[in-house]
């Protein structure tokens, strides 16, 4: 059942919140009308994916074992926000991947790095990751490296679609945290390997090598130090000689990407340079876009002085969605001989 008009679950508290009474009051009634609609899956919906309060009475029944329950307690993900009448409130939110098998915990949209100190908090699935998701190649078999998601949403996702290891990049105790919870959630702790490790550290991983590194950044969210000249930098050797690497961004024009970061695919004899393509998200060509994918993959070093010091030679592509009702369109500009998905999305 989908909610109209429909509002991502990452926005959902975001979008309460700026309402004046009158309008929040109605939009609250809306939401509670669908919940109630689903039955107990409404009251697990309204308590995980949007963040309501619950009753305790309410949430019992919905989760139906003592032991659920407790483990909820014990993990200290239920809250109790009001004494007298028995609220219970989500300290985190869960996020039921699409198309896939994968739940992911987070911390909610609207909480800011102020309430963990200098920790940073996990972000939410929101709209930008789950296109990345959909528009990533599948990896039967191989070993992904999930960089930057966090919560480890991009590693599991791969696992699920048959990947035999994800390693996750964790800069801090707080991601290590989720990313070790989200690996038992969805019952794959023992094909996860977790690293506590800053994304400028990422290359001393240099002794493994992965089908497929991931990440992402978005300008909004992400910090300076995770910027996209850090994360070329780290994947470039990381990257196995048939794999690749897949890079959300937004927020940064996507038209002269390819050279502003020109000395990022830039590499020396034993890493070579970087190749492949760029995926601009338009939705016409009179506005220029502040979204993309790149993928990117090695290729022996190129002679410098014969390329006027130009490496790589990126190409651009341009599309109006990387989701539509039937696939991932942006996943066919990946490396020649890797899978893409069939996705029904409607």
């Amino acid at each position: 059942m989908i909610p109209h008009p429909y509002t991502h679950p990452s926005q959902v508290l975001k979008e309460l919140l700026a309402l004046d009474d009158d309008k929040l009051e109605k939009a609250l009634e809306s939401k509670r009308q669908l919940a109630h609609k689903m039955g107990k899956l409404g009251t697990l919906v309204k308590f995980f994916a949007w963040g309501f309060p619950v009753h305790a009475k309410e949430l019992w029944q919905a989760l139906g074992r003592d032991d659920a329950v407790e483990a909820l307690t014990r993990c200290n993900i239920l809250t109790k926000c009001n004494q007298e009448q028995q609220l219970y409130a989500s300290a985190v939110q869960f996020f039921p991947v699409e198309a896939t098998s994968v739940v992911v915990a987070t911390d909610w949209h609207t909480v800011s790095s102020r309430e963990y100190g200098v920790e940073k908090p996990i972000n939410a699935v929101d709209d930008h990751m789950l296109t990345l998701v959909h528009n990533t190649p599948v990896a039967e078999g191989k070993r992904v490296l999930d960089l930057s998601s966090g919560s480890g949403v991009w590693g599991l996702t791969a696992l699920d679609l048959g990947a035999k290891e994800a390693v996750i990049l964790a800069p801090t105790d707080r991601a290590t945290r989720f990313a070790y919870f989200n690996a038992g959630l969805n019952r794959v702790g023992n094909r996860v390997k977790v690293v506590e490790r800053s994304l400028a550290e990422g290359p001393k991983l240099r002794k493994s090598s992965f089908y497929l590194v991931l990440a992402d950044h978005d300008k909004k969210r992400d910090a300076k130090e995770t910027d996209i000249h850090t994360i070329l930098k780290a994947a470039k050797p990381l990257i196995s000689e048939n794999g690749a690497m897949l890079l959300g961004f937004r927020g940064r024009g996507c038209e002269n990407f390819k050279e502003v970061y020109n000395r990022d695919f830039c590499g020396n004899t034993w890493t070579g340079d970087f190749t492949g393509n760029i995926v601009c998200k338009s939705a016409d060509k009179a506005h220029r876009s502040q979204e993309g994918i790149v993928y990117g993959w090695r290729i022996p070093i190129e002679n410098r002085a014969k390329n006027k010091f130009k490496c790589g030679h990126f190409k651009t592509a341009h599309l109006r969605s990387f989701d539509i009702p039937y696939g991932a369109p942006a996943c066919r500009f990946s490396r020649t001989g890797m899978q893409c998905r069939v996705l029904n999305l409607r």
